[in-house]
């Protein structure tokens, strides 16, 4: 009986970490520095706001909720406001995202490719900004991730801009990366 349930317990503990997702508190230091700058680079940014602020919408699954509260504290304690706009975070689930969601630019931690989808579909209608953590996101609607290696570089989807109707300050694309 003892064995049988060491293996139940071997295969819960991996069926667990198969979906749980890992990020580098190093990496999101460095999300949290230079996204938020990332967002000034929008044209059209002072036509995105709501209620007069820039509203960034973190997207996550429950599993990363400690990541992201930890991407949120630090955005915090880095800025009190962005350019000349006051901002709030706003964090929500994938599960609970709608169809009428709206944010001035959404932020997508890992997840399901109808998730991404879904989200990115939402930012694309309204000409928002979409960011990731993942790089490999770009070539499923997502805007801009980073590159982070002996130094951080933008990396851009002209394709997501061009089907959001976006435009970006021409100096961002002498540093970023294009995909």
């Amino acid at each position: 009986m003892m064995i049988v349930q060491k293996i139940v317990l071997f295969l819960l503990l991996n069926i667990v970490t198969l979906y749980a997702h890992s990020y580098s508190h190093v990496i999101l230091d460095i999300h949290a520095k230079v996204i938020p700058k990332m967002i000034l680079t929008d044209t059209k940014l002072s036509k995105k706001l709501r209620d007069e602020k820039i509203e960034i919408l973190i997207v996550y699954d429950s599993i990363d909720t400690k990541s992201v509260n930890y991407l949120q504290r630090k955005i915090e304690s880095n800025y009190t406001h962005l350019g000349s706009y006051n901002y709030s975070i706003r964090l929500k689930e994938y599960k609970d995202i709608t169809q009428k969601e709206r944010a001035s630019i959404y932020y997508l931690f890992d997840t399901n490719q109808n998730n991404i989808n879904k989200v990115t579909a939402l930012a694309q209608k309204s000409s928002r900004l979409s960011f990731s953590y993942n790089n490999d996101y770009l070539d499923n609607g997502v805007c801009i991730s980073l590159h982070v290696s002996k130094k951080v570089s933008p990396y851009i989807s002209l394709e997501s801009l061009k089907l959001s109707k976006i435009t970006l300050k021409n100096f961002i694309f002498n540093i970023a990366k294009l995909r």
